[in-house]
């Protein structure tokens, strides 16, 4: 005979507690991994502000998943892709709401090609599946080598090396969209 499981509200509200982190284990990922984690965000976020937004999404979601943080083999990675994560969902969110012209700086005319070259990149980034984008991130903006985003992802290099031209491919067809 197999055993009950316990069901009712009380059991499933302390079962949801017990997977999220306490405070004392938040501190300790703050302190131990927490500026490695803010970097992350800063290099896709392309500001400071913008990146301690993504940050604090990410902390929630630790407080919300914390056994799967718990559970990972690589802790620094597994954050790695929470940060990116939410790194993706602050671009989205912020893509669906511009700031207003008046916030924006100033910036000379010969530096507006690169805001709009970087506007479009972030828009094919949002494109892209999950870890594709994750795999774009890795071999372009932290420049890692295709075998170490093959371990990281779970993919053969070949794998890898398909992917990273099916990105290119895409890239390069949005680009010449008008």
């Amino acid at each position: 005979m197999a055993a009950e499981v316990d069901s009712s509200p009380e059991a499933l509200a302390l079962q949801g507690q017990a997977s999220k982190l306490s405070r004392d284990e938040l501190r300790q990922i703050h302190r131990r991994y927490g500026a490695a984690m803010w970097r992350r965000c800063r290099t896709i976020m392309r500001s400071d502000a913008a990146a301690d937004d993504a940050l604090q999404e990410a902390f929630m979601n630790l407080i919300r998943y914390g056994q799967a943080f718990r559970e990972a083999q690589k802790k620094l990675p597994w954050l790695y892709q929470v940060c990116q994560r939410a790194c993706w969902a602050e671009l989205k969110r912020r893509q669906r709401a511009p700031e207003p012209m008046a916030t924006l700086p100033e910036e000379p005319l010969a530096e507006v090609d690169d805001l709009e070259d970087q506007d479009q990149v972030m828009k094919i980034l949002l494109a892209l599946e999950p870890k594709e984008r994750d795999l774009a991130v890795m071999v372009w903006v932290e420049e890692r080598s295709q075998g170490d985003a093959a371990e990281h992802l779970g993919w053969s290099r070949q794998t890898v090396n398909k992917r990273l031209k099916q990105i290119r491919a895409f890239a390069r067809a949005r680009a010449e969209q008008p």
